[in-house]
């Protein structure tokens, strides 16, 4: 016999049997207030509370073998042992505790159960797939990988005091449930924690990117689902989003950093609903702030076209802080509001506190409207600035230019919204030279002596200098301006080009509004802080006269290179005095104190004026230098040459007019039909004619009187209809030719004739219909097709194989069937898996399983494994076959595990059969996993079994929503409750003890209520009712009584 052998499970008031058979009753085990007994001959202390599955099934079902038979109905007193193997399925959910000797333990079973435990210690890695409730929880060791992947309960947690500011496990995807314990992305932690325990750390390597916390790996940063929990600390590392849309809860750091565009995206954008950030951040991309947290060191800068989106800005702990303090700072970026403004506000109240503060400044002009607050200002449309309290706004701005370019912000000592057009901007000008190519509308104060100005904006420009200067205007100034000078200290306005001119003077504030343009002329203007404001020097070409500038006469003639004040020389006709060019006497070109020295041409000067001459001839100082045509010049004289003659000299011709000839006497004549000579012979004759030996010979007397125009040889444009044929003019009916005014036969009056050699229209025999001018063929008779290279028609008279379309006249092929091509009229095959082909070297259309590649198809196993179809003249892949997506180098990688079609690597759009996919696209799972229901589907469980419903994809206990229900319809309203209890009108189920005076319940309604009552109609609750027969007995009685 064995040491003990078991008796009961229950509780007892003896350790004796009293049948003599000397046994006694131990105690194997005692939890609560129930006691597992055994038989001994002696009495022993042995504890064996353990219930430990005997088959290798590895589930633990009600027909399981335990070393002990209590523990399948008694179970809730005892601890399950699974040392035995690491993973296990339940179906016998309540327990004392679970535990396992080795380093992992993993169990499953029905989502709609829930694993009841009296206690559970957390010294060993576990993964429970069951929503859990634990009255006891003891965690002995931390770090052990402990998993709860549903709804965990706890009522009582022991633990280390070390444990606090620990992760002490993980709830992957339900609720905690616990007064002492919180959570966030599935990490669970003490709620007394002095650390934020929702924190990502982010950091990269050269290698790689990961987040951590309390400098361990923390991979539950990854999973979106879970970040929308947690704040990211970007740990001044640059963070790349990780999805297309990226979500936290809150973004925080304090060592500075940026978030910048995942290039794998087209875009990305991350989202927080609280930023809180205390020091320097870039942005390029999209990030949305549904509230901005502001605090001592926040600045925002937005650049590369990166765009901060704002619902609402939140000043926290703030006080008297400068103005120019910038929050957003944008350098090729934007800011955008969430909803149709951004507001802006503190967290103390605004009597206690004054602040101001500059919200945006922009290198670019850009809307601020955008912005709700009635004490904001906007400058410029580059700078919003806003006070809080009783401060008043500061309207103060200052840009200082160290540099030359006036445009660039770079050049302001770095303030990005500098320059900014606005009156409230006072502009310290630190440089000797710059170039002013941006409108500014504030104070130029000069602080060097001599600055050089570049002028290329068009508008008016205030100075309040502090010192004495000079102030020059560059000669490359392209534009005119009014510069508004505040007149306390001497300023001198200089320029070349450039000039100034006294627009007014405004006596009540002190300010000179001088001109500046290229036509004012003097260009040394002087200003003095005594009052005096006046032209101290001129332009050349111009002369200062009662301190203004005169400009020199318009006919007076200046050297521009030369420098001058005075007018030195004038126009033919006019004398230089000063700066004005006087007009000398009619027709007198130089004169001097009014007397003319020198006439024009055609005058000569007599008694200092000057007189016509004879209009034939050239005269000149006096002299007649030349006489006009047909004049010969003879001692001063003009006389006549002879007729025809244009230049003789003593009475002999030496040029005739260009239509005549010398004749032997060297008189000019002028022979008939010429039109050009060269003195001795006709080189050119007139229409009609033609030149041979050195005369013009009319064609009409050599071509017959219809030749209009000819060569020596030929007549070449006959008069009226008249054809010219071999260089004769014939009437055009004799040609059979069609012509209009005298010209080449260019066509025939009959399609069945040709022009021939002889320029006149013959019968052709080459099968034409129409033939061209030299006799090719245009058109072609029937029966018979066009040759393009020899332009002749040919005759063919039979069929094309794979011919689908001969032409008009059916004797050639003209297109041929799919999978051929035409050549030289007949059909040829295309190349081996061309599907449709230009040429033989030209494949359009590849067959299927094939790809165009240079006009020839190749097979998609020899680029593209696991493909489906490539995409045309690419080795890239456009269509994977199942269970493969297309990745972003065009190949094909495996989908999940289970899934049949997919685009991404860790996202499902269908699974294989009998799996389902998952809410969150992340996993398919089998069929198996979906107990209880009646009716699976790609999408879960569409139909539970009685008792059950649909929760999360799989079938749920009714009562995992409302306790003691039995029964539910599909959206777990409660339809029937266990026994001994009634479905209230809430659809609840509650104790029949409940309902007073209810005795028994049938149907989950009160059926049966106590003596004189009854259940009301409803079944909910019992009503008083008379029992009159009660009554009427009791009146007998009373009256026997009487008569006794």
């Amino acid at each position: 016999m064995n040491e003990y052998l078991y008796a009961f499970t229950g509780t007892v008031n003896s350790t004796t049997i009293i049948d003599g058979s000397g046994l006694q009753i131990v105690v194997l085990c005692y939890q609560n207030h129930y006691g597992r007994y055994a038989f001994s001959k002696t009495a022993f202390s042995k504890e064996n509370c353990d219930c430990i599955p005997l088959d290798y099934s590895q589930k633990i079902l009600k027909s399981t073998v335990f070393n002990y038979p209590d523990c399948v109905y008694n179970s809730s007193m005892f601890n399950l042992n699974l040392s035995n193997y690491m993973s296990w399925n339940l179906d016998i959910y309540k327990w004392y505790t679970i535990y396992s000797n080795n380093p992992m333990m993993w169990i499953t079973g029905s989502n709609n159960h829930v694993l009841e435990l009296e206690k559970f210690d957390m010294k060993s890695s576990f993964s429970i797939f069951l929503n859990t409730k634990i009255n006891n929880l003891t965690i002995s060791r931390l770090n052990v990988g402990g998993w709860f992947d549903s709804n965990v309960e706890i009522k009582q947690v022991n633990l280390k005091p070390e444990f606090k500011n620990k992760i002490l496990f993980v709830v992957h995807n339900g609720l905690l449930i616990s007064e002492q314990l919180e959570s966030c992305g599935e990490r669970v932690f003490t709620k007394d924690c002095d650390i934020d325990m929702c924190v990502c750390d982010y950091r990269t390597t050269s290698s790689s990117t990961e987040f951590t916390f309390l400098n361990q790996n923390a991979n539950n940063c990854l999973d979106d689902t879970n970040s929308i929990q947690l704040k990211l600390n970007i740990n001044n590392y640059t963070y790349i989003p990780r999805f297309e849309r990226d979500i936290w809860e809150s973004l925080i750091y304090s060592n500075g950093g940026s978030i910048t565009a995942n290039p794998n995206y087209i875009s990305t954008q991350v989202e927080f609903s609280f930023c809180s950030v205390n020091l320097t951040i870039t942005i390029e991309t999209t990030i949305k702030c549904e509230i901005l947290n502001v605090y001592l060191n926040t600045r925002y800068i937005v650049e590369n076209h990166g765009v901060l989106i704002i619902g609402k800005i939140i000043y926290r702990n703030v006080f008297s802080r400068l103005t120019q303090w910038n929050i957003l700072v944008l350098k090729g970026g934007n800011v955008r509001p969430l909803n149709s403004k951004i507001t802006l506000s503190v967290d103390q109240p605004i009597s206690t506190m004054f602040f101001c503060n500059e919200v945006l400044s922009s290198i670019v002009e850009i809307d601020l409207t955008l912005f709700e607050n009635p004490k904001g200002i906007s400058y410029g449309s580059k700078l919003y600035r806003i006070c809080f309290g009783h401060n008043p706004l500061s309207k103060e701005i200052i840009c200082e230019l160290d540099q030359s370019d006036f445009s660039l912000f770079s050049s302001h000592k770095n303030v990005l919204h500098c320059p900014l057009n606005d009156n409230s901007v006072t502009q310290l000008i630190q440089t000797e030279m710059f170039i002013y190519n941006y409108q500014c509308n504030g104070t130029f104060v000069q602080q060097k002596e001599i600055v050089q100005m570049t002028s290329f904006i068009e508008g008016e420009s205030n100075f309040d200098d502090p010192i004495d200067n000079i102030l020059y205007i560059d000669d490359t100034s392209s534009y005119s301006n009014t510069f508004r000078i505040k007149g306390n200290k001497n300023k001198l306005l200089l320029g070349n080009k450039m000039g100034f001119e006294l627009q007014k003077y405004d006596v009540q504030l002190n300010k000179i509004y001088i001109k500046s343009n290229l036509s004012s002329l003097c260009n040394s203007f002087f200003i003095l802080e005594t009052g005096i404001k006046e032209c101290i020097l001129c332009k050349s070409f111009s002369i200062l006269q009662n301190k203004s500038c005169l400009p020199f006469d318009v006919n007076c003639i200046a050297d521009g290179n030369i420098p001058t004040r005075y007018c030195e020389t004038c126009k033919l006709s006019y004398q230089a005095f000063k700066e004005k060019c006087i007009l000398c006497s009619t027709y007198c070109l130089r004169c001097i104190d009014d007397q003319c020295i020198l006439c024009q041409e055609m005058y000569e000067l007599k008694n200092g004026i000057c007189v016509e001459v004879a209009k034939e001839v050239a005269y000149y100082k006096s002299r007649i230098w030349k006489c006009s045509k047909h004049y010969s010049n003879e001692n001063q004289t003009c006389l006549p040459c002879k007729e025809g003659c244009i230049f003789c000299r003593n009475n002999i011709c030496i040029i005739c007019e260009p239509n005549r000839v010398f004749d032997v006497n060297g008189e000019c004549v002028m022979p008939i039909g010429i039109l050009l000579t060269n003195m001795k012979k006709a080189i050119v004759c007139l229409p009609s004619y033609f030149l041979d030996n050195n005369k013009c010979n009319l064609c009409s007397d050599f071509h017959g009187n219809l030749c209009k125009f000819c060569t020596k040889d030929n007549c070449i444009f006959c008069e009226g209809d008249i054809i010219v044929s071999d260089g004769k003019c014939l009437q055009i009916d004799e040609t059979n030719c069609t012509n209009n005014k005298g010209t080449y036969c260019t066509g025939c009056n009959d399609v069945f004739l040709s022009i021939s050699e002889n320029e006149i229209c013959e019968n052709n025999t080459n099968n034409c219909k129409v033939t061209t001018l030299n006799g090719k063929c245009n058109l072609c008779q029937d029966n018979t097709f066009y040759i393009y290279e020899q332009q002749t028609c040919v005759q063919q008279n039979y069929s094309i194989d794979n011919c689908i379309l001969m032409n008009f006249d059916n004797d050639r092929c003209v297109s041929c069937q799919m999978g051929y091509f035409e050549h030289n009229n007949i059909c040829i095959k295309c190349p081996e898996n061309c599907k449709n082909c230009y040429d033989n070297e030209n494949c359009i259309l590849c067959e299927t399983g094939y790809f165009l590649n240079n006009g020839m198809c190749l097979s998609y196993s020899t680029v593209n494994s696991n493909c489906k179809r490539l995409i045309q003249s690419s080795s890239m892949c456009a269509l994977c076959e199942n269970k493969y997506f297309r990745n972003v180098n065009g190949n094909c990688d495996n989908c999940l595990q289970g899934c049949e079609n997919c685009n991404t690597k860790d996202r499902c759009i269908s699974c294989e059969k009998d799996h389902f996919l998952t809410t969150n696209s992340s996993a398919c799972l089998s069929f198996d996993l979906l107990s209880n229901c009646l009716q699976k589907t790609q999408s879960g469980c569409l139909q539970c079994a009685d008792g059950y419903f649909v929760l999360d994809q799989i079938c749920v206990l009714c009562s995992f929503k409302n306790s003691n229900c039995e029964k539910c319809n599909p959206n777990s309203i409660c339809t029937s409750c266990k026994k001994n209890y009634i479905l209230s009108s809430t659809s609840q189920c509650v104790s029949m003890n409940v309902v007073i005076n209810c005795i028994e319940v049938v149907n989950s309604k009160c059926s049966q209520c106590s003596f004189w009552h009854n259940p009301s109609e409803n079944g909910l609750s019992c009503y008083t009712q008379i029992v009159w027969w009660v009554i009427l007995i009791c009146v007998i009685v009373a009256l026997l009584i009487l008569t006794i």
